[in-house]
């Protein structure tokens, strides 16, 4: 059977409402999530084996109108 090391990390991930997927969805695609969290491929080259990395997922109301947490991500607040 192949090993995998699992590595749990704290961080935000920030979502949003859609209706039309019935629920909330991230605003950071896998990509996005994975270029914010350096060190990934060294501890892969460590550990010599695959790296899953495993998010949890806590929705902070309203956290889409407040600047400070687009300043968290190291993202540009949208204006109007």
């Amino acid at each position: 059977m192949p090993r995998v090391a699992v590595i749990f990390t704290g961080g935000t991930i920030s979502m949003q409402a859609d209706d039309a997927a019935g629920g909330n969805i991230p605003t950071l695609d896998g990509a996005a999530i994975l270029a914010r969290t350096p060190g990934l491929r060294e501890i892969a080259e460590v550990v010599e084996m695959p790296v899953h990395l495993v998010l949890f997922v806590k929705v902070r109301e309203g956290w889409g109108d407040d600047p400070e947490r687009y300043r968290e991500m190291g993202l540009e607040f949208p204006r109007d």
